[in-house]
């Protein structure tokens, strides 16, 4: 039925794995490398930030998260 009815589920039904998918790739692309079994704490605890707080907070909880702070750059 459109976009409008697919958005509607994914809020309604699947809010939280669309918060874990959506803060999955922004820390990605943040970290500028894959995610790997050491993230899935920091992905959970920013889903939850951006669950409750919305996207402004989660970006500033990105830069503020641990991996993101001690990116290894060589």
């Amino acid at each position: 039925h459109g976009p409008s009815a697919l958005a509607r589920v994914l809020v309604e039904s699947r809010s939280e794995e669309l918060a874990r998918e959506v803060t999955r790739r922004l820390l990605a692309y943040a970290l500028a490398r894959p995610l790997d079994w050491r993230d899935e704490r920091t992905v959970a605890d920013l889903a939850v930030v951006l669950r409750e707080r919305g996207f402004g907070a989660l970006l500033r909880a990105v830069v503020a998260s641990r991996p993101f702070r001690f990116v290894d750059v060589s």
